[in-house]
């Protein structure tokens, strides 16, 4: 089995010429040159690496539809969102287009890139078994067991869960490019868990009805609140309830005490009508002490890859077999909450220096920019510690 053998699995790329079509395409692994194939049965299910023969993993950039009908049954394969950020958002990251420079290049450079990210994450966690993703892997790994509440806890826990936000009345711009500026992620994640999360049991409070209440609590919360923001000068960055752009914005009535502190200071009126109470606030999981061996290591592009995965897998919603849904861990909402926090006063200092903001979240912050003004975007991003990205799919 795949498992038994991996400290020894290799993580490889193939990008096939057309996704949809599955056919031909180039192939690399580990710092080797990218090699040509024909058809994915093609692709080596097992390589020599340090005189050994070691089991590859490829990461394709094939459509899901494709994927499931027709590749699931070929040797390792796996899908382009293996990794947070998936193959689409690493190639505009290390300066490439996946679909404009040249091949051979793009899968050279990103089999070296994943294959370290993935030698990194054996380090961080000897033992860990690649699953179909990468945060699947982690918390397999970590043993982590969340039991799903769906009946009481999760209804709060769903309303009170946002992944990103999306900026309210931000119009797409013609002629304008969206780029993402992205933060240095170990430094975002060490920052996002050194605020912990709720622990012990928790109780319903009726006697929470006003925000100065809500903020002086010292157990970690979610507040009902009905919020109001006509003529609120951050409203539209504020980006309350606004998960996806272009679609209806519809308000959460739960909020998160980290989230509520941003909310108070630029919605004209809150009120709160319950409060969700945790005993306490414990130490949130956190990234193995591997990541902060020396001032190096958090700078690495593929060490933040990992970073960004196990950031994925401690926040992100969880599936129920036994009740066929997704469910929201109280981890999972309260690291969303403070991450969207951290994510807002990025927004806010871009938005300040006169960047047009769009979205932003898990420490990122995407921008609509003209070409002419783009050495002053990249001038303000580096000043603000991050570095420049396309959006992958909106600047086609």
């Amino acid at each position: 089995m795949i498992e038994s053998l991996v400290r020894e699995v290799l993580i490889g790329v193939a990008l096939f010429d057309e996704p949809t079509a599955v056919l031909g395409g180039w192939y690399a692994y580990g710092d080797n040159a990218a090699v040509r194939f024909s058809a994915p049965q093609d692709l080596p299910q097992s390589v020599k690496y340090n005189g050994n023969g070691n089991p590859i993993i490829w990461i394709t950039n094939a459509d899901f539809t494709v994927y499931r009908d027709k590749l699931q049954g070929i040797g390792y394969l796996r899908l382009y969102n293996f990794f947070t950020p998936n193959l689409y958002k690493i190639t505009p990251e290390l300066g490439m287009d996946i679909n404009v420079t040249d091949r051979r290049t793009v899968v050279t450079t990103l089999a070296k890139v994943v294959n370290r990210a993935w030698q990194f994450a054996c380090r961080a966690w000897p033992g860990i078994a690649p699953l179909e993703d990468m945060k699947e892997s982690i918390l397999a790994h970590l043993n982590v067991k969340d039991i799903p509440d769906i009946v009481l806890l999760d209804p709060v826990m769903e309303s009170g869960y946002q992944d990103s936000s999306s900026v309210i009345g931000q119009k797409y711009e013609v002629d304008a490019m969206i780029l993402r500026l992205v933060p240095n992620r170990v430094r975002h994640a060490t920052d996002v868990l050194s605020y912990g999360m709720p622990a012990g049991e928790w109780r319903v409070r009726r006697d929470i009805n006003s925000v100065e209440q809500a903020l002086s609590l010292e157990q970690p919360s979610f507040l009902e609140c009905d919020i109001t923001w006509k003529g609120a000068p951050f409203a539209d960055l504020c980006a309350y309830g606004a998960q996806a752009f272009g679609k209806n914005v519809s308000l959460r009535q739960w909020v998160a005490q980290p989230e509520l502190f941003f909310l108070a200071e630029h919605a004209t009126d809150i009120k709160v009508s319950a409060a969700t109470v945790w005993d306490d606030l414990e130490v949130a999981p956190q990234l193995p002490d591997i990541f902060y061996e020396d001032s190096l290591t958090p700078l690495s592009y593929s060490v933040g890859i990992i970073a960004a995965n196990f950031m994925e897998a401690i926040s992100g919603r969880r599936y129920s077999r036994k009740h066929r849904k997704n469910f929201h861990p109280v981890r999972a909402t309260w690291l969303r909450a403070v991450d969207r926090a951290i994510s807002f006063s990025s927004a806010k200092l871009l938005s300040g220096a006169g960047l047009r903001i769009r979205q932003y979240g898990d420490g990122e912050v995407s921008v609509n920019v003209f070409r002419h003004e783009l050495e002053d975007v990249v001038a303000i991003a580096a000043d603000c510690g991050f570095t420049l990205a396309t959006n992958p799919w909106r600047n086609k």
